[in-house]
């Protein structure tokens, strides 16, 4: 296996590890955590917050039933087309974001804090280029 794709995928393992600890207190995962941010700017369809997220149906579905079990997310009919629904944040889920932001952030910090400023920027960049560059390929 290629030194890069190893290193890059036990590292998003240790910070995912770290995230779902984190974060058991809020019962909320990571997946979806990404979830309710994304739904805290607007109302979407579960479409669009697959592709805002990267996330593949089968997997949005399950999270999406676990948040509205949990009374995070809200789910109703879109008055344009009866077909789709339109999934949004409730007063639940947008009361527990600011923690949801603490944890990420005190995490950040733990996992960076072998890096300096610098390397931390470097290393956004770069990945957002690979990111930039799958996402360009499919």
């Amino acid at each position: 296996m290629d030194a890069l794709a190893f290193l890059l995928m036990d590292s998003a393992k240790k910070v995912k590890k770290k995230l779902t600890h984190s974060l058991k207190p809020y019962n909320i995962t990571c997946r979806q955590s990404i979830v309710l941010r994304t739904l805290a700017h607007q109302p979407l369809s579960a479409k669009s917050i697959s592709e805002k997220t990267a996330t593949d149906k089968a997997t949005l579905s399950s999270i999406l039933t676990k948040l509205i079990e949990h009374e995070f997310v809200t789910c109703t009919i879109n008055v344009d087309d009866k077909r789709e629904n339109v999934y949004t944040i409730s007063q639940k889920g947008a009361d527990i974001l600011p923690s949801i932001a603490d944890i990420e952030d005190h995490c950040k910090r733990q996992l960076t804090a072998q890096l300096s400023q610098e390397e931390y920027d470097t290393l956004v960049i770069l990945l957002k280029k690979l990111k930039k560059m799958d996402d360009e390929e499919g």
